[in-house]
């Protein structure tokens, strides 16, 4: 991309989100009842958040083989916690390329079963290792990939371990995962699957998925191209700070360290894409950084172009897809919220780096009551290592 070319997508980018420059200054908001978290800085909070909390060491786990799934290539395997006794099950949905043994699954997983639930986990069905066993399409169609979880559900409740056993079905959904969660629940409202949730809690999912992923884009082209992989390493293991002390770190490193965690999810579903789909993204041009510290092959705009280069024409072409505007529309609270039933509610902070705050104000506008809860600070699940964030997931049936 030329110096000019760069410019002009700034540009655009600016008008589009007039308020990105300051995250922070989004309308405060009082924190819920219990609610403590020591960062303010919505940046911070999203690249410690993994470590916010140390990952319990699961006992009495299960992996069932569920085989013969309708369209699957392959059986797949879940992880399970059962009680000895018919209970409610509590599915769990974590983001773009999480595995079921990662810190967060393991968290929510201990929370949902010291609760009294049963308890499903299964690595994202945005994963290669999902979608080869799956086959059901190109990563990235929300509706597909709803309907590949409500089939793991269904099949997980009639198997001989678990069958009689399921009273009612929950889903707990972060990032991504919040999203597919609406959208099974909208599938379930539709009448397009036989799994009926009756309750779901949303953590941190973007307010659009296409802003999204123009924030990642302007993230990774502006500022990851400023950064060695050495310089981003400096943020690995970083704890939260105590309340009023400094950010250890700059805004630009952080950006940075946030996109390259997420361009690395993407890179597994570009190459899910072409081993898998035969589709490919083709470079647009070399040389996004300065010398000596990174340049991206693929050129500018990737996650955006994965969507509107890869996963639109595919699934138009599978007659699944009528336009992009109802893609968007899957992956934007604006439109899936309001339509939910009662029992879903959604945790969203007003600094996470995610969204764009006009937007977060358009769904404050749009939620019915009770369904959306916006908390002080927190960033993309910084806060989900708090007492109070474990409340929310163990009342989940309540």
């Amino acid at each position: 991309m030329t110096h000019a070319r760069a410019a002009l997508a700034a540009a655009v980018l600016l008008a589009l989100f007039p308020s990105l420059h300051s995250l922070r200054a989004a309308e405060r908001v009082p924190a819920p009842a219990g609610f403590e978290y020591p960062v303010a800085d919505g940046l911070f909070a999203t690249v410690t958040a993994m470590d916010s909390f140390e990952a319990p060491k699961i006992k009495g786990e299960k992996v069932i083989k569920l085989k013969d799934l309708p369209g699957f290539k392959m059986s797949v395997s879940v992880r399970a916690l059962l009680q000895d006794k018919p209970a409610p099950l509590a599915v769990i949905l974590l983001g773009l390329a999480t595995q079921s043994k990662d810190p967060l699954a393991r968290l929510w997983q201990q929370q949902a079963y010291e609760a009294g639930f049963h308890v499903l986990a299964f690595d994202s069905v945005f994963r290669r290792s999902f979608n080869e066993r799956s086959r059901h399409g190109l990563p990235g169609y929300l509706e597909a990939e709803a309907l590949a979880v409500a089939q793991v559900v269904e099949a997980f409740a009639a198997h001989p371990d678990v069958q009689g056993r399921v009273t009612k079905v929950g889903l707990l959904g972060a990032s991504y995962g919040g999203m597919l969660a609406l959208n099974v629940m909208r599938l379930a409202q539709d009448g397009k699957t036989k799994l009926k949730p009756e309750r779901a809690r949303i953590f941190s999912s973007p307010v659009s998925m296409r802003t999204a992923a123009a924030l990642l884009d302007r993230y990774f082209d502006e500022d990851r191209s400023q950064f060695a992989l050495l310089q981003l390493a400096r943020l690995k293991g970083q704890k939260p700070t105590p309340e009023g002390a400094p950010v250890p770190f700059e805004a630009s490193l952080m950006r940075a360290g946030i996109a390259y965690v997420f361009r690395e999810d993407l890179e597994e579903a570009i190459l899910c894409a072409s081993e898998v789909y035969d589709c490919r993204m083709e470079p647009q041009s070399v040389g996004m950084g300065p010398a000596g510290k990174f340049t991206d092959p693929l050129g500018g705009r990737v996650f955006s172009r994965y969507y509107e280069e890869l996963v639109v024409p595919y699934w138009t072409k599978q007659g699944a897809l009528k336009s992009p505007a109802d893609l968007a529309a899957m992956g934007d609270l604006r439109q899936l919220l309001p339509k939910m039933p009662e029992g879903v509610r959604a945790f969203l902070a007003v600094d996470d780096p995610l969204n764009d705050p006009k937007e977060l104000d358009e769904l404050k506008s749009a939620a019915k009551p009770g369904q959306l809860l916006l908390l002080p600070r927190g960033g993309h699940l910084g806060y989900v290592g708090t007492a109070w964030a474990k409340a929310q997931v163990q009342d989940l049936f309540k």
